[in-house]
C-alpha cells in the first residue's frame, strides 16, 4: 500500500427545502461550507495525511465557496442531483472518475455531512484510526442509556426494549445503545466500492459530544446551533 491519503467527501447539494441556502448559512460567521473544510483540513494534520477536501455540489454559489476555502468541487452529475439520489451514488461517481485505480486501497475516506457544524477533528481522526486498525467501516454517533420502546402491532402496545416489561433498571443498567448521527462515516476507498453503502462489513462506532450531534434540517436547528456556538465561546 502506498502512503496514506485523507479524501474528505463533503455532499452539499443545492435547492435544500428546508431552509432555503442551508449550506450557506452561517454559525459563528462562517458557513456550514467553510465550516466543514476547515473540519477536514485539520483532521488530516492530526492525523499527518496527505488531505483532499471535496465538496460535491451542483449549485454554482457552494462551489464558489468551497474554492474560496481550497476544496476541491466535485461537479456532481445532474442524475445524481434529484431527491432520489444517494449520497453514495455521488462519492462513486468522484472515486471512480477522479481517484486513480492503484490509489484506492491507500485512499481513506472520511463521508461528511456539512450540516452538522461541530464535529470534531479528534472524532474524524478516531473514526479512521478505526478502519486503520482493522474495522471495515465506522461513523459517528451518540451513545446513550436511554429506556427504549417499540410499538408491537400484534399487541396493540409498547413494548421494552433492551429490559423486560414489569422491571425498570436503573440508568447505569441499561444496555448501551448508539444512535447514528449521519455525521460521519469512516472506509477505505477500495472497501467501499465494493459495498457501495457507508456502513459495512466489521463496522465500529465513535462516540460524540451532544454539540458535535447536532444536525440542522429545520430553521429551529439552525437557530440551535447558533446558540450552541455562541455558549461555546463563552465556556
Amino acid at each position: 500500500m502506498s502512503q496514506a491519503k485523507l479524501l474528505y467527501f463533503i455532499p452539499a447539494r443545492g435547492g435544500s427545502k428546508g431552509i432555503r441556502n442551508k449550506n450557506l448559512q452561517l454559525v459563528d460567521g462562517q458557513t456550514l461550507i467553510q465550516r466543514a473544510i476547515n473540519t477536514g483540513f485539520n483532521s488530516g494534520k492530526l492525523l499527518g495525511f496527505e488531505t483532499n477536501v471535496v465538496v460535491s455540489t451542483q449549485d454554482t454559489d457552494i462551489a464558489k465557496e468551497a474554492r474560496k476555502f481550497d476544496a476541491i468541487v466535485h461537479e456532481r452529475p445532474i442524475e445524481l442531483c434529484g431527491d432520489d439520489a444517494t449520497t453514495e451514488q455521488a462519492l462513486i461517481s468522484f472515486l471512480e472518475n477522479y481517484v486513480m485505480p492503484e490509489n484506492l486501497d491507500s485512499t481513506f475516506v472520511a463521508l461528511v455531512q456539512c450540516t452538522s457544524p461541530f464535529t470534531a477533528p479528534r472524532d474524524v481522526a478516531a473514526g479512521i484510526k478505526q478502519v486503520e486498525d482493522g474495522y471495515d467501516s465506522a461513523f459517528l454517533g451518540s451513545i446513550n442509556h436511554y429506556w427504549l420502546y417499540k410499538f408491537d402491532r400484534e399487541s396493540d402496545t409498547y413494548i421494552p426494549i433492551g429490559h423486560e416489561l414489569g422491571f425498570r433498571p436503573s440508568r447505569q443498567r441499561v444496555q448501551e445503545q448508539i444512535h447514528e448521527t449521519g455525521a460521519g462515516y469512516f472506509f477505505r476507498a477500495d472497501k467501499f466500492l465494493h459495498s457501495k453503502f457507508r456502513i459495512f462489513g466489521k463496522a465500529q462506532a465513535v462516540g460524540t459530544g451532544l454539540a458535535e450531534s447536532i444536525d440542522i434540517d429545520e430553521p429551529s436547528d439552525l437557530e440551535f446551533a447558533q446558540s450552541v456556538a455562541q455558549g461555546l465561546k463563552k465556556s
